[in-house]
């Protein structure tokens, strides 16, 4: 049985021998792995007594069995195979499997598992490792906890309330032009409010032109912002959202940006669906449309200029995207290149 992640959950308040952290708000996910660490640890993380598997070292599931079962070497141990979601469907089984066994069980809890994901699971139909997943979540030593993002009075709320504890007060409608800058989530909410505070060193209150100058030309460009500008037509705007992602990231932005622009594209259809054929109003639309609330009239207005042909050009052209970007773009200069084609090569959408 799952329990939801708040900011105020304390996950590590009866130890479990293994938690699950899912859902989309990673702020409240990172508090719980700090939380867990500290309790199991004391404070004291070190290659001896914490492992992280990631994607990119996970090495099979015998060799993930012997990082759970070396307990017996040190006091404490707390395992975090972390960005569970990116693992492949043949690995996600793997591990699922190694961790139903339960081995690493002690009445001591001397092993301490914490599997994170980077986005909420879809386990829905996906096959066998989703069907073990779930019945993981409710096995009695597991921990299962999903973090959503707040609504969005709640992540104005929480706005207000952060800056006053950093010693800044701030209108409720600069609070909001904050909040139209990031992808309301509170890791990208904090990020834009630790800056401001910096910027903002010896005032008391933060007005608009605060924001303004405090942020500048780093406020917070998203993979969301990117999608829409590209799929609305807002070519000039996706140009400089790629730059700035593609600058700013370290690596697998591009995999990254596929895999939402896809996304993003089946809720293009999907909402133009269901208002074409389904003739559903725009508050009923409005409803299911899965963004921030400040975004929903922009998104649902490009949403009305799409048409049929737009789709089918846009989906050629995320297969050819797609083609490219496992294939022959072999290094960071060509996968850029790859999505400013993609970019150039969209007809315009009418108005």
């Amino acid at each position: 049985m799952s329990e939801y992640l708040y900011e105020n959950t304390d996950a590590a308040a009866s130890l479990s021998p293994l938690y699950i952290l899912d859902g989309d708000e990673n702020y409240f996910k990172r508090k719980a792995v700090d939380s867990i660490v500290r309790k199991v640890l004391g404070g004291t993380k070190s290659p001896f007594n914490f492992q992280e598997i990631l994607p990119g070292n996970y090495e099979g599931p015998q060799t993930l069995e012997t990082h759970l079962c070396q307990a017996g070497l040190f006091s404490k141990r707390v395992v975090l195979i972390n960005y569970f979601d990116d693992f492949s469907d043949k690995e996600k089984k793997e591990i699922v499997e190694v961790l139903s066994r339960g081995r690493f069980v002690t009445p001591s809890t001397d092993t301490v598992v914490v599997l994170q994901t980077e986005k909420k699971l879809v386990t829905f139909g996906k096959g066998a490792w989703t069907r073990d997943f779930t019945k993981l979540t409710s096995k009695p030593f597991t921990a299962y906890y999903i973090a959503y993002p707040p609504l969005p009075d709640k992540l104005l709320e929480w706005t207000v309330s952060y800056l006053k504890k950093n010693g800044r007060s701030i209108a409720k409608d600069a609070a909001q032009y904050i909040l139209k800058s990031t992808d309301a989530t509170l890791t990208a909410v904090k990020g834009e409010l630790d800056k401001i505070i910096l910027y903002t060193h010896g005032k008391d209150h933060i007005d608009l032109s605060d924001i303004d100058d405090g942020v500048g030309d780093y406020k917070a460009v998203t993979v969301f912002d990117f999608c829409d500008h590209a799929l609305f037509s807002k070519k000039k705007e996706a140009l400089l959202c790629l730059r700035k992602i593609a600058e700013e990231s370290s690596g697998g932005w591009d995999l990254y940006m596929l895999q939402m622009l896809w996304r993003t594209y089946k809720r293009n259809v999907e909402i133009k669906t269901q208002m074409d054929r389904l003739k559903m109003d725009d508050a009923a639309v409005k409803k299911s449309l899965n963004v921030p609330f400040f975004r929903k009239d922009e998104v649902l207005k490009g949403i009305k200029k799409l048409t049929l042909q737009n789709l089918k050009d846009q989906m050629n052209g995320l297969f050819e995207l797609e083609c490219t970007i496992k294939g022959e773009a072999s290094s960071q200069f060509l996968k850029r290149y790859a999505f400013e084609k993609f970019i150039f090569e969209l007809p315009v959408i009418m108005n």
